[in-house]
């Protein structure tokens, strides 16, 4: 079996960033790259864009 290591740190405004800074973008891509709009609880920071079967 493989073994698997992930570092993260987040800061206290909740920027994330991994080791040389890359990798996190592609992490998270899924909640801002779909069709279907849903505000979160700050809409004016971020609304999340997911498909149609995540919004649902």
């Amino acid at each position: 079996m493989g073994k698997v290591v992930a570092q993260a740190s987040v800061s206290l405004d909740g920027f994330i960033a991994g080791p040389g800074g890359s990798g996190f973008d592609r992490l998270f891509a899924w909640c801002t790259a779909g069709e279907v709009a849903t505000p979160s609880a700050q809409p004016d920071r971020l609304t999340y864009r997911t498909s149609a079967g995540s919004a649902g």
